[in-house]
């Protein structure tokens, strides 16, 4: 019964938020025009079977890096994120979750990126398919400025990780724009919170349950 109200609240919130910005991609999801991406017999996903449902005008494109399975872009709305799904695969992941915190896995995307990044927030108290899921909300700004280039590149990702047996899987979801606006950037995610929570709770491991 929880759980249901859970939902419908979630539901309510989505239609006053984003259908008021005239999204497609959310009204897509509201009526029910949707694709499913299944991980099944992909070189990247490393043998985990999983899927996803997403809005139906987001478009598939192959992951460049050995981690990301396939990236989501919807080109004719600017302001919507952009979402790569990633699995990696490694025997110290087995147990991980008992240890690590959405603040550690921050810190640790934090020191990776290339630029001055800013942990805005985590969690690690939301759980999708029963496994915990540590949510982190990361800000990184690079300043680029060359004879060819002169413009900054303001990045906001907002991202969902979750462990399973030796797998971790992310979904991100990733807001970036060529200038430096942090309140905007902070907007936008506020106003696809809703998709992208709705997004979250259709992920299934199907590998879990065979």
């Amino acid at each position: 019964m929880l759980s249901r109200l859970l939902l419908y609240t979630t539901i309510l919130f989505f239609q006053a938020s984003i259908i008021q910005a005239q999204s497609t991609i959310a009204r897509e999801w509201l009526n029910g025009q949707t694709q499913i991406f299944k991980t099944t017999g992909r070189e990247k996903a490393k043998g985990l079977d999983a899927l996803i449902k997403l809005p139906i005008s987001y478009q598939f494109n192959e992951g460049e890096r050995p981690n990301i399975v396939g990236k989501f872009s919807f080109d004719e709305e600017p302001d919507a994120p952009l979402i790569m799904i990633l699995i990696k695969r490694n025997a110290d992941y087995i147990g991980i979750e008992d240890e690590v915190t959405a603040k550690d896995l921050a810190d640790i995307s934090a020191d990776e990126m290339v630029g001055k990044t800013l942990v805005l927030s985590s969690e690690d108290n939301i759980h999708i398919d029963g496994l915990k899921v540590f949510a982190i909300e990361i800000l990184n700004t690079r300043f680029a400025s060359t004879n060819l280039v002169n413009s900054d590149l303001q990045l906001l990702m907002s991202s969902y990780n979750l462990f399973w047996n030796d797998y971790m899987i992310s979904v991100q979801f990733a807001f970036a724009q060529l200038e430096i606006n942090e309140t905007r950037l902070v907007e936008r995610l506020k106003a696809y919170k809703p998709l992208m929570t709705a997004i979250m709770n259709t992920l299934v491991i199907t590998s879990k349950w065979k």
